[in-house]
């Protein structure tokens, strides 16, 4: 299975981040320059780079949870938690409680955080960046696809998630370079599980 350790609320750069948001694109774990570099938290980033690498994804979910728990004992700023991810519908029958479906890259980019979301960078831009019809395009893209994002703003389902996946290239390849500056070749819908309830 792969595991993914991330920061609970997203807090990605200086601009607002809907706190809601559960997906993939979060913060990750990091060095942590408060302790020394023998302490155990720092040991442990250290088994996360080798096991992770740039994808950050790791298989022992065991030593994940145990990394996270005292990531979230060293500061009260933070809170971490275990994510397994799962790259098709068929592994949504193994057990977890289901946050539901990402539009993912490389299990860190999304989608939904870069285009659906009310602070995304593609609805923001103003000026000539894009012509009138695909900013118009855009926004009925997301009128349409925001009610059925849940709680956690993901998809509850893999259609609905696939769909919108296949319209957004549609009008990346109307307006190549608009979203990403690629033809979403590498985005694929991913499920994202907890091992336990997110509000216990």
């Amino acid at each position: 299975m792969d595991f993914l350790i991330l920061e609970r609320r997203p807090n990605l750069g200086p601009r607002f981040v809907d706190p809601a948001y559960r997906g993939t694109l979060r913060r990750p774990p990091s060095y942590r320059d408060e302790v020394p570099e023998s302490h155990e938290v720092n040991q442990l980033f250290q088994w996360y780079l080798d096991e992770g690498g740039e994808s950050g994804v790791v298989h022992n979910f065991d030593r994940a949870q145990a990394y996270a728990t005292k990531l979230n004992r060293l500061s009260s700023e933070a809170e971490f938690e275990v994510v397994r991810v799962a790259r098709n519908a068929a592994e949504s029958e193994q057990a977890g409680y289901f946050l539901g479906f990402d539009i993912s890259a490389g299990f860190y980019a999304s989608l939904i955080r870069n285009i659906l979301l009310p602070d995304s960078v593609a609805h923001a831009k103003t000026g000539d960046t894009f012509d009138d019809g695909v900013r118009q395009l855009s926004k009925l893209h997301r009128s349409y696809f925001w009610p059925f994002l849940n709680e956690f703003r993901l998809f509850d389902d893999f259609d609905k998630a696939s769909f919108c996946l296949r319209t957004l290239v549609a009008l990346n390849d109307c307006r190549p370079n608009w979203i990403e500056g690629s033809n979403l070749s590498e985005y694929q819908i991913v499920a994202l599980y907890l091992s336990a309830c997110p509000h216990s």
